[in-house]
C-alpha cells in the first residue's frame, strides 16, 4: 500500500530491510545497557575491584564536590572584592 503526495509515492510501510537495521540497533542498545550496568552496579566479588570502585566513588562523589564548593566560594569574594 502507498501513499501519494505532491507527485510522489512513498510506502506506507518500512521496508524489510530498515526494520532488520531497527533490530540491530535495538540488539546493540541492550548491549550497550548491559555494559552501563556492569560499570554502575559493580559486582564487588573480590578485594581489588572494591577498592577501585570505592576509590572512584569517593573520588568522583566527594572529593570533587568538596575541592568544587571552596574553589567556587573563594573566585566568588575575589569576584565581590574587586567590585
Amino acid at each position: 500500500m502507498e501513499v501519494t503526495t505532491s507527485n510522489s509515492s512513498e510506502p506506507l510501510l518500512f521496508s524489510i530491510e530498515w526494520y532488520a537495521c531497527s533490530l540491530f540497533s535495538i540488539d546493540n542498545e541492550l548491549r550497550s545497557f548491559r555494559s552501563y550496568l556492569t560499570w554502575m552496579c559493580v559486582d564487588q566479588y573480590n578485594a581489588k575491584h572494591t577498592i577501585v570502585f570505592w576509590s572512584l566513588f569517593l573520588l568522583l562523589g566527594v572529593f570533587i564536590s568538596i575541592v568544587s564548593h571552596f574553589v567556587l566560594s573563594y573566585a566568588l569574594t575575589i569576584i565581590l572584592t574587586i567590585y
